[in-house]
């Protein structure tokens, strides 16, 4: 199995998984058996043998942290790891304690957390603030994710979001409707319609026209209109590999 195909799916099981890592434990759990086969890997392999199989010192663009006698596959530093999910978060409106974040962060050991959540806030990425429920046996710290200092994900991460949320909506059809895929990803109007161009650049989807006379006000705004042209596409097909 090709290194980029390795990679892929372990970024597809992190995504379903909504992390940046997953342990080697969780790979041989999650990975189809015949995948295992292929490698020579059964569900009881040892890490040393997952990694040699999977290649994982090979692949760009992922790292492996060991805590304790447990590997795990990460695709970021611990840095961006914590910024992304803060992001997550922060879309799903959940607040983010010090201690609720933490625990969140299975391969980070507590020293690595703390000092990398002092070096966020001396960048000036990241903020905390005390809760109104602040008490001497319990001092609850919200952190919160700068605005102007927005991380964003790969473009790379985002081809795969993209593609989950087609997978999901389609179900297997050959036409799925734009803004259905911008409904369930959520992202702002920029993130979204440059992943959408760059697939369709390197004729990865193509998109459709159709009726809008069946479609709502803002499931129309919702579509895509190509600036270029005016035309408002209403679905996509996707015809890629990635």
């Amino acid at each position: 199995m090709e290194n980029h195909i390795i990679k892929n799916k372990l970024l597809g099981l992190m995504d379903k998984n909504a992390k940046d890592f997953i342990s080697l434990a969780d790979v041989k759990k999650q990975f189809p058996m015949n995948d295992l086969r292929s490698l020579g890997l059964s569900r009881t392999a040892s890490t040393p043998d997952v990694i040699n199989a999977l290649n994982l010192n090979q692949i760009s663009d992922l790292e492996i942290i060991y805590k304790g006698k447990t590997a795990y596959v990460c695709r970021c530093n611990p840095s961006q790891m914590i910024l992304n999910q803060l992001l997550r978060m922060k879309l799903t409106g959940q607040k983010a304690t010090l201690l609720d974040l933490y625990r969140k962060f299975a391969p980070l050991k507590k020293i690595d957390y703390i000092q990398t959540i002092n070096q966020l806030l001396d960048d000036q990425l990241i903020k905390n603030t005390f809760s109104s429920a602040f008490s001497k046996s319990s001092p609850t710290v919200l952190l919160h994710l700068l605005q102007e200092n927005k991380p964003t994900f790969t473009l790379d991460d985002d081809i795969q979001s993209f593609k989950k949320a087609y997978d999901a909506i389609g179900k297997g059809r050959g036409f799925v409707r734009i803004h259905r895929i911008r409904d369930f990803l959520k992202w702002d109007r920029d993130r979204f319609e440059t992943v959408l161009k760059k697939l369709v650049h390197d004729l990865i989807i193509e998109l459709h026209g159709g009726d809008p006379s069946i479609m709502t006000k803002s499931e129309i705004e919702d579509s895509y209109v190509d600036p270029r042209t005016g035309f408002l596409f209403i679905t996509l097909t996707w015809w890629g590999k990635k």
